[in-house]
């Protein structure tokens, strides 16, 4: 691409652009490839090594890009290779050689990106910093941070972006710089995304970071640079230990409050206390104190880069600032004495031939000065350099040969002049450098050529001897032997011939007739000519009909000054072949369908017809293809055909062997489908099954029963009609059709036959309520008229010396509850649940979890049964 152009041309042999990123630009894949995988055999602590190919598909190497990768992609090299992290980037459209090269390289996982524009083709690269942090290369490349920890990860990506995202656990953010607090311990995942200008080429990476639990807090920090001048910005980087939240920094007089860096640009040499505190928001803290010594910066040393150094008068020269050591804080350009401005480089334009003096004056902050000068010695332009060669090494009269302009290395050329015996002729419209010329005369000849440019202008005469014109060669070419009334061509193969005669038989072609010269008689018959041949093109590549069959005399006579030439050639003109002709049937023909037949002819055929049976089918003969090849369409009812071609032409008749077609009915595709009919929907029922499907068979039948395999019917009439006796259940029925090669078709039907009719239950349901409610009243009655028989008391027990019972009588059948003392505890009794009189044992729970049972009860006084019920006691604490 342009765009790459000047960077290529400035970085002339230096290959590694930035060898601490790993970039290279090179020209061959093979080579670029090669370098990257030395510079990761030769230094260990490179972990990958980024190869971006600006291609077009192509390679200058010898070995193309597949074979290329097919030979490093191996065993060999895959132990280097898994520490490469390489990129595929192709200006061309996905054509076969890219589509090529996207197959072999996916097999290794080597991404491949279709560039639109140059400024699209180097992808950024992601790179993800995470600070504080412990790096630990025996676990695979794990970050390790501390729980509770302010962590910060920042992009400091390389190349052109323009988007980043960075995801930490599924959540994305598009900031390059996040803070992330991991309250618990365990592994996470950081996932960096950086996009470069334009669509479709983003790369990622993937960081595993792992938090530990809870570590005392040490504080600690480093210095960005371990020497330290003044005015200068250091960075002071925290690399404490431990889940602080709270971090205040003390450098000179200054206080900062941030986490992880403070940056500070000390005023005054001399040395210094920077303290460091740390604290959490459970009152831990930590305190690191550095001494910082602050030098003096040193003088900046002004140095001038000029390029050319040897510049010609009114050439561009760049001059750049390069000065090492110390920080520029004020510049000035002068050129002679006069000022050019303070830029870091800018562009000179010298007019006047001789030395010039460059100054470059550069002071510091602090009033330190430095000067540079250099002298460029600026050289006149010089002038161009005629050279010319012609391009036929013998020319001849009247036979047009090219001049054309040579480059031996001169000055710039602006214009050409051409002349011949000193008179002007004009080179080519396109190209001024190059001249045709045609000299008439044979003899010597000077070509002159004078060249302009801006440091002036130079002069070349040549001689060139023009030898007379060569005397004609004649030669044509055309076939041995033809066929009558067959178009025959002559092509022409002489040489230096400025007239071309053709005769036959030693008349010429103008005394043949000629195809378009034929006229229609009175009844529109075209007249025939008595002629042996026919002309049709009479040009320098003659076309010509042969109709009679016999040996022919071709003669070519050539002339030009130079003398005359004959060439003679015999063609033998055989009468016409017998025409042949072949049936092409299709491999399969159903009755019904519209089919096509294919008949191929060879030869020259005139008519050509298809007999089916006693029916005969005249062919289309100008639908016939190049090759011989026409087909008709036919509809065939089903039967046995006896099919017959015949075809008619100069050379005579031929029919065709007898081809017999068997035409089958047409198969239908099969449709599933049946009719299920039963006159009731309870008890045992008739069902009336009716086959309505369409195809050939055969049709099975699966009845399903509640899920289970009922009855199973196979080859089942297509227009079958069948009664099922079933029970009441669940019944699935199933029908397959088959028709021929056709896909199978189902059709399935489901239907239930109840044991009762839909009037069984609500009369079931009716008769309940009537009972029930009957109950209902006698059971109510029972209890008012027997109301004191569920009187009762609870009589004193005791199931422990040191537990005593009191009791209290029910004496109401609507009483709902009593009072009862349990060992001074107030609590309350209710009746949970009445029963019939019987002897009941009582279970009571006490508070402690133990257990007591009461004995019989003591009847009442009246002597009748009484209703003992189930007493709940739950014994509550009232104080």
């Amino acid at each position: 691409p342009k765009d790459y152009v000047d960077l290529l041309r400035n970085v002339r042999n230096i290959r590694a652009i930035d060898r601490s990123a790993g970039t290279y630009v090179f020209s061959s894949l093979k080579t670029v490839y090669e370098i990257a995988e030395s510079e990761v055999e030769s230094d260990p602590t490179i972990r990958t090594a980024r190869i971006v190919c600006l291609s077009d598909g192509e390679d200058s190497d010898p070995n193309p890009p597949i074979s290329f990768f097919r030979e490093k992609v191996g065993e060999r090299s895959s132990a280097n290779w898994s520490k490469l992290d390489p990129v595929f980037v192709s200006i061309r459209q996905r054509d076969e050689p890219v589509r090529q090269i996207e197959k072999i390289l996916s097999d290794v996982h080597i991404p491949v990106h279709i560039g639109d524009k140059a400024t699209n083709l180097i992808p950024p690269h992601p790179v993800l910093r995470i600070h504080p942090s412990e790096y630990k290369t025996d676990d695979g490349g794990t970050y390790v941070v501390g729980e509770g920890q302010p962590i910060l990860f920042v992009s400091v990506s390389d190349g052109k972006i323009a988007k980043t995202t960075i995801n930490i656990d599924g959540q994305v953010s598009e900031s390059r710089e996040i803070e992330k607090v991991f309250d618990r311990p365990g592994e996470h995942l950081a996932t960096i995304t950086v996009y470069g200008e334009g669509e479709g080429i983003g790369q990622s990476r993937i960081y595993r970071v792992v938090a530990t639990e809870k570590v005392p807090l040490n504080a600690s920090f480093t210095v960005s640079s371990a020497k330290i001048d003044v005015g200068r910005p250091t960075t002071f980087i925290n690399s404490s230990q431990g889940a602080y939240d709270r971090a205040e920094w003390h450098v000179e007089d200054a206080v900062y409050h941030d986490l992880h860096f403070a940056q500070h640009a000390f005023k005054s040499p001399g040395t210094y206390n920077v303290t460091l505190k740390i604290a959490d928001s459970d009152g831990r803290s930590s305190e690191c104190k550095e001494i910082i010594h602050v030098e003096a910066p040193k003088p900046p040393t002004a140095r001038i880069l000029a390029f050319p150094e040897t510049p010609l008068v009114g050439e561009d020269v760049i001059i750049r600032d390069i000065t090492s050591e110390g920080v520029v804080a004020k510049r000035e350009w002068r050129v002679d004495g006069a000022s050019l401005g303070s830029d870091e480089a800018i562009k000179a334009v010298f007019n006047q031939i001789g030395e010039r003096v460059i100054e470059l004056v550069v002071t510091d902050a602090f009033g330190n000065e430095s000067v540079a000068r250099q002298t460029v010695d600026v050289k006149p332009i010089p002038a161009p350099r005629a050279d010319f060669g012609v391009s036929d090494a013998r020319p001849q009269a009247r036979r047009a040969f090219t001049v054309f302009a040579r480059n031996k290395g001169g000055a710039q050329i602006v214009d050409y002049h051409w002349s011949i015996d000193d008179h002007e002729i004009l080179g080519t419209e396109d190209r001024p450098d190059e001249a045709q010329i045609c000299i008439n005369d044979a003899g010597v000849h000077e070509i002159k050529l004078t060249v302009v440019g801006p440091g002036g202008e130079d002069s070349i005469v040549q001689r060139v001897n023009v030898a007379p014109i060569d005397a004609p060669k004649s030669k044509f070419l055309s076939p041995d032997a033809v066929q009558v009334d067959v178009e025959t061509k002559i092509l022409d193969a002489s040489k230096e011939a400025d007239e071309i005669v053709y005769e036959i038989d030693g008349l010429s072609l103008n005394e043949y007739p000629h195809v378009s010269d034929e006229k229609d008689d009175e009844n529109g018959d075209s007249e025939s000519s008595s002629s042996s041949v026919l002309v049709v093109d009479d040009s320098v590549n003659p076309v010509l009909i042969f109709t009679e069959a016999r040996s022919y005399k071709i003669s070519q006579i050539t002339r030009n000054d130079g003398g005359q030439d004959v060439f003679d050639r015999e063609i033998n003109v055989a009468p016409h072949a017998p025409p042949t002709v072949r049936l092409v049937p299709p491999s399969s023909i159903v009755a019904g369908d519209l089919v096509q037949i294919g008949v191929v002819t060879t030869g020259d055929v005139q008519t050509c017809s298809v007999v089916i049976g006693e029916k005969i089918i005249p062919l289309d003969m100008s639908s016939k293809s190049d090759d011989g090849f026409l087909t008709f369409e036919h509809v065939f009812n089903a039967g046995r055909y006896e099919v017959v071609c015949e075809a008619i032409g100069r050379g005579g008749s031929v029919r065709t062997e007898p081809t017999i077609l068997d035409i089958k009915e047409k198969i239908l595709a099969p449709v599933a489908n049946f009719a299920i009919d039963y006159p009731k929907t309870y008890g045992v029922v008739p069902v009336r099954f009716a086959n309505k499907s369409i195809g050939t068979g055969p049709f099975n039948v699966s009845i399903l029963k509640n899920g289970a395999i009922f009855k199973e019917i196979h080859d089942v009439d297509g227009s079958a009609l069948d009664e099922w006796s079933l029970a009441p259940g669940v019944y699935r029925v199933s029908l397959t059709a088959k028709s021929g090669d056709y896909a199978v078709d189902t059709k399935e039907a489901v239907f239930r036959i109840r044991a009762h009719s839909s009037y069984f239950w609500p009369t079931i349901a009716g008769i309940s309520f009537v009972v029930l409610g009957l109950l209902t009243a006698f059971v109510w009655l029972l209890l008012i008229l027997r109301g004191d028989a569920l009187k009762g008391v609870i009589v004193e027990y005791r199931s422990d010396e040191n537990m005593p019972w009191q009791s209290k009588a029910i004496n109401n059948f609507f009483s709902k509850a009593a009072s009862i003392v349990v060992d001074e505890t107030i609590g309350k009794i209710r009746i949970e649940k009445r029963l019939t009189p019987t002897d009941v044992r009582y279970k009571i729970s006490l508070r402690t979890g133990e257990s007591a049972t009461f004995s019989k009860y003591k009847p009442p006084t009246k002597n009748r049964p009484v209703a003992v019920g189930r007493l709940l006691i739950a014994v509550h604490d009232l104080s």
